[in-house]
């Protein structure tokens, strides 16, 4: 499988300076990954440095292609076309088909935008909205559907998606779930939705010292993740019982050489008794 993702001994600080996690190596392919990791453990903000929107404190981020995050929020006043990066391109198809082209719209003209675009907002519940309708007139859940459409027409190598379930209808959850399926290149994904990260073909947590990888999805993530801290506590009695055992023979130790020191000054006694 080919790399979309290398981060070789990455560490990541919050703006204050705190150390969020230090060391951290991975290699991602064009996959489905979830990142998964107690609250401000740094997950966010792995995104937005892997998106170029953060600078690491150390270490480097290779992303082979181009990485693009799911966008979330957007200005109430814009329109569909203009959320989606596309207002000035489908302006150039409409003034070619109206017979009002220039030359240079002819040279500049993304011939295949409307069919991609129709594709996008196909796959996202979206079918048939209207691209000059304003984004505050869409539910949090639509604007959401917006923004994954939007990551569909740039064909990224690398999408980011931080949290993308939270508030979704369930047209919404379907897009998500699809475009985990069938997403044109990889995927790191930072969520807490279980029924999401089930469909993973890999889980990373992540760590203040770094992160551990495991293969599939949640089941095989928490039967792996409980099957370690088993092992870990069964090492940890382990541990004690051999600390008690230890600490056991060396009082038993004590013991006996107390007893023998008790009858040695007992035997000194008797022997400095005068005789009668």
């Amino acid at each position: 499988m080919s790399s979309c993702l290398t981060l070789d001994s990455l560490s990541l600080a919050t703006p204050e300076g705190d150390t969020l996690f230090d060391n951290l190596t991975l290699s991602l392919g064009r996959e489905a990954v979830g990142l998964v990791g107690r609250n401000g453990c740094g997950k966010s903000t792995l995104l937005k440095a892997i998106a170029g929107n953060l600078a690491p404190a150390r270490g480097q981020i290779n992303v082979h292609g181009r990485a693009a995050m799911l966008q979330q929020s957007f200005d109430e006043a814009e329109t569909v076309a203009q959320a989606l990066g596309v207002r000035t391109d489908l302006a150039r198809l409409a003034r070619i088909t109206a017979g009002d082209g220039t030359a240079e719209d002819f040279d500049a003209a993304d011939w295949t935008l409307e069919a991609r675009l129709e594709k996008a907002l196909a796959d996202t519940g979206l079918a048939g909205v209207d691209t000059t309708r304003k984004i505050g007139t869409f539910s949090g859940g639509e604007r959401t559907r917006i923004g994954l459409a939007r990551l569909l027409l740039a064909e990224p190598d690398l999408i980011l998606l931080d949290e993308p379930t939270n508030n979704l209808d369930a047209e919404g959850r379907a897009s998500v779930m699809s475009l985990i399926e069938s997403g044109p290149g990889g995927l790191l994904i930072a969520s807490h939705d279980r029924a999401l990260l089930e469909r993973m073909d890999r889980i990373v947590e992540l760590t203040p010292v770094g992160c551990t990888v495991f293969g599939g999805g949640w089941s095989e993530f928490e039967a792996a993740r409980n099957a370690a801290r088993a092992r870990a506590r069964a090492e940890a009695t382990s541990a004690a019982n051999r600390l008690k055992a230890t600490e056991r023979k060396t009082q038993q130790a004590k013991e006996r050489q107390d007893r023998s020191d008790a009858r040695g000054r007992a035997v000194r006694a008797r022997g400095d008794q005068p005789k009668l």
